[in-house]
């Protein structure tokens, strides 16, 4: 499995990380923000489609992300997508924005059975709390790293893709 610890910078944090399945079983899984509880630990609740068709560009979803410690309400709006191999959301709450664009990618070693997803997050935060992003590149990291070991740990068990075909 590759993975590594994620790179972050003002705002951004970017990892990779191979997980077991084919590419269309993985996209369905990760661009379906309703099952993003399931992968995700900063994702505590994930309440489903808003509005907009399933996993369709305007599609929206109302999450509770956990942000520093913290239950935080969003809503998650697809923005981009090329099923299936990208995927591209932003997150609203009420002190931030969160950007995301994950790439899907193949391995033509294991055709049939890994494919690399590399994400990239940006985070801003909103209003007067602007300018303290500069001291979240911890709590980014660790959100990254949290991230890598979900996808990691749910694609780890090939009976979970029987489930989503």
């Amino acid at each position: 499995m590759y993975t590594k610890v994620p790179r972050t910078s003002m705002g951004v944090v970017e990892d990779t990380v191979d997980v077991r399945g084919r590419i269309d079983q993985v996209f369905s899984v990760v661009a379906n923000f309703a099952l993003a509880e399931c992968w995700d630990p900063s994702v505590k609740k994930s309440a489903g489609r808003v509005t907009g068709q399933p996993m369709g560009v305007g599609a929206k979803y109302d999450l509770m992300y956990v942000y520093r410690g913290k239950p935080t309400p969003m809503t998650f709006e697809i923005m981009r997508l090329d099923p299936p191999n990208f995927i591209e959301v932003v997150g609203e709450a009420e002190t931030f924005r969160l950007s995301e664009s994950i790439r899907f990618i193949q391995q033509p070693d294991h055709p049939d059975t890994m494919t690399r997803i590399k994400f990239k997050a940006h985070l801003a935060l909103k209003g007067w709390r602007r300018p303290f992003i500069a001291f979240l590149s911890g709590t980014l990291d660790e959100t990254g790293r949290a991230m890598s070991s979900g996808l990691e740990n749910y694609f780890a068990i090939g009976d979970k893709m029987s489930r989503i075909r």
